[in-house]
């Protein structure tokens, strides 16, 4: 598969944007979408939040999927970003993860405050929550490098 094309807008051609989202649709999606249908088929919250083992480990593969999530899509956007390096697309990952768990938070006290749910049970939940999300989402990078590291092909040794 090519790349898309990722020009800048200095260079007289603007990025296929739905090429590119397209891609980025197949290619990542599909790790946070799989993590929201596990949780909705489980129930929601009504489940996993009180579970004290699923709950924390749906919220740390939720900060795994939604690091690759954009990781793949840095990566991806790698010209449009300026080409960063690998620890400059890691942190855009983490940062990206970061506010994805404080958004679904923020969803979740919205919920409890207008629609009368329950999903935070307490402050110190929702703290857990949040650390369990970046907790996967550091995983996910860890493992990823390590991963990396196995594959690349090694260099012959000089002498």
């Amino acid at each position: 598969m090519t790349e898309p094309n990722m020009k800048s807008a200095a260079e007289g051609d603007s990025p296929d944007l739905t090429r590119f989202v397209l891609r980025w649709a197949i290619e990542a999606g599909w790790a946070p979408l799989l993590v929201l249908v596990i949780y909705i088929a489980g129930g929601g919250g009504s489940v996993f939040g009180r579970e004290p083992y699923v709950d924390p480990a749906m919220h740390v593969a939720g900060g795994a999927a939604v690091t690759y999530l954009f990781r793949r899509g840095a990566e991806l956007a790698g010209a449009m970003l300026g080409r960063p390096s690998a620890l400059a697309l890691d942190l855009l990952a983490m940062g990206g993860c970061c506010a994805i768990a404080i958004l679904w938070e923020l969803g979740e006290y919205a919920s409890d405050h207008f629609l009368g749910t329950h999903a935070q049970l307490r402050i110190d939940n929702a703290m857990k929550d949040l650390l369990f999300g970046v907790v996967g989402g550091a995983l996910f990078l860890i493992v990823a490098r390590l991963v990396g590291r196995r594959r690349s092909p090694t260099r012959p040794s000089a002498g």
